[in-house]
């Protein structure tokens, strides 16, 4: 979580950042679940960071989606739905074929409702 303060500070001070090109892959070394669990650790400190953080200058997809549902005023229609679907949308995430579209819903309702907490 230091690490992501550090890079938005550069970013803030407009400092480039060169970044290598090291690609990583995946080995199937840890289970769907585990891999569920870290996405919402990883979420819940993307949420800290924006309360923390002045969160327009966080450059993160899942964030700016979240303003703009909230600018919309659609956060608690999307709660709402996520909480309708949340258990069948990780059964499917914990299969065998899992999609990565809601993958990415399950992210945005997780983060919406966890920030409005």
């Amino acid at each position: 979580m230091k690490i992501s303060f550090f890079f938005m500070d550069l970013k803030v001070k407009k400092i480039a950042v060169y970044h290598s090109d090291n690609p990583t892959f995946h080995l199937n070394l840890e289970t769907s679940a585990v891999f569920l669990n870290k996405t919402r650790i990883a979420l819940e400190n993307l949420i800290f960071i924006v309360r923390s953080k002045n969160p327009h200058h966080i450059d993160s997809k899942i964030v700016s989606a979240y303003f703009f549902l909230k600018k919309i005023k659609f956060i608690r229609v999307t709660i709402g739905l996520f909480n309708l679907v949340e258990s069948a949308i990780t059964r499917n995430l914990l299969s065998k074929n899992p999609s990565i579209v809601l993958f990415d819903f399950y992210k945005l309702g997780y983060f919406c409702k966890t920030i409005v907490k």
